[in-house]
């Protein structure tokens, strides 16, 4: 194995030594510069670093290729060309692993390329997501990480399947659009539903779920003092930070000791300090819920620990919800005293003087079922028992970035495509 990997990467590689099931990659100066994970025999994973980069980044040594392609602060003198990637990957698969792998995607994160090698099912010669070999690949062309997935897994088809053509008309009965509001420019949108993302052999539409609803929120008494609220009887004094894009205040957790149960509510507490912070424009918040999830997590609530619960506020402006706004707020449920808040600031007067939309709702989502087509997939269907099927999924076949739509400006109409860094692949 050191000698193959010797043609893949920069260091002068010299021995390999082992404990356990990691052997551990030293170069010709003694410096330990990677790790070779096997799991019953065969690698898992093979990861080359720079220890005193990644301790200074604070990054852990073995990580997926996924990770090592996002993160890994792989500063390289010389890149090579970015249409050569494909032809580098297929040689280290070639020489790294023995499967009849078939290469899916090469992705450039800026930092590294990943390149994804897959299985391929034998009845429609489609891959098979997350059962072959990742590579991250610094951008010289060397080796970052190789990740080998191996489980066993098990493809059940359909009985029938309807044809393509039909799949896509019942996905373009579908709203595929909505009206949302752009936090760059504070301007009128429309963005995918974020529902519907294919179609089933048999035509039922499939949905991620966990869709959201949202509840008015009650009246409450004003706050004399947010700071003394905030610090519920507490010894240490912390003050409400004010950040560029946010309020931000947590209590210290060695200081968060059992104190007598408040007389409020956990939820009327959260309330009263939202209305502390945004003042009158409380009254457009809303209490998030979300649907399709299990009873314990969905109530008002997500649970952070035992015994603390974090409510999600999302304000809204003439019935168009800012999610990616939402206010956080983290209350002990035993005392009801306030463990951490997190407002993101809003430009309320940019919110006031939005222009309303030119293009309509339904000239928009015309739009995205002309773009829409569907693509016959393998989908995990089963994490636990690694089951697979096939499937019709969403897809923009004009799309320059082989990606959905991100965006549709509700004023000109221009249609704007989800970035992915996917690169095209030569046959």
């Amino acid at each position: 194995m050191l000698e193959i990997l010797k043609r893949f990467v920069k260091e002068e590689l010299a021995y390999i030594t082992q404990q356990d099931d990691i052997q551990f990659i030293y170069d010709v100066n003694g410096e330990l510069v990677g790790e070779i994970h096997m799991e019953q025999g065969f690698i898992s994973h093979i990861d080359f670093y720079d220890a005193d980069m990644l301790a200074e980044e604070g990054i852990p040594f073995s990580n997926s290729a996924m990770i090592n392609a996002v993160l890994r602060p792989n500063e390289v003198t010389e890149e090579v060309e970015a249409a050569a990637i494909p032809h580098i990957a297929r040689e280290m698969k070639e020489a790294l692993d023995d499967r009849a792998l078939q290469l899916d995607s090469v992705i450039d994160f800026d930092v590294n390329y990943l390149a994804i090698f897959e299985e391929v099912e034998l009845r429609y010669g489609l891959t098979i997501p997350n059962t072959g070999l990742q590579l991250a690949i610094r951008r010289d062309g060397t080796l970052s990480s190789a990740t080998f997935m191996r489980q066993p897994f098990t493809i059940i088809y359909p009985e029938e399947m309807i044809p393509k053509a039909e799949a896509r008309r019942i996905l373009t009965e579908e709203q595929l659009v909505q009206l949302s509001i752009k936090p760059e420019e504070w301007e009128y949108a429309y963005v995918p539903t974020f529902d519907v993302y294919g179609v089933e052999a048999d035509g039922r539409v499939k949905r991620l779920g966990g869709k959201a609803r949202y509840e008015a929120l009650p009246e409450v008494e004003p706050i004399d003092s947010l700071e003394a609220f905030l610090q519920g009887g507490r010894p240490a004094s912390v003050p409400l930070e004010e950040e560029e894009d946010s309020y931000y205040w947590e209590y210290p957790e060695q200081e968060n000791l059992a104190q007598p149960l408040l007389e409020e509510s956990s939820f009327q507490r959260a309330c009263r300090t939202l209305q502390g912070i945004v003042g009158a424009w409380y009254r457009n918040y809303q209490l998030e819920h979300v649907e399709e999830l299990p009873a314990e997590l969905s109530i008002y609530l997500q649970h952070t620990s035992e015994n603390s619960v974090t409510y999600r506020f999302v304000y809204c402006h003439e019935g168009v919800y800012l999610p990616e706004h939402a206010a956080e707020i983290t209350v002990h449920q035993t005392t009801g005293q306030m463990e951490g808040v997190t407002v993101p600031k809003i430009p309320f007067e940019k919110l006031m003087a939005i222009q309303p939309p030119i293009i309509t709702l339904e000239a928009a989502n015309t739009a995205a079922k002309q773009l829409v087509d569907v693509r016959l997939s393998m989908e995990r269907i089963d994490m636990v028992d690694n089951l697979y099927t096939s499937v019709y999924l969403m897809e923009y076949p004009s799309s320059p970035t082989q990606g959905e739509i991100e965006s549709i400006d509700a004023y000109s109409g221009e249609i704007r495509f989800v970035e992915t860094g996917l690169m095209k692949i030569d046959e």
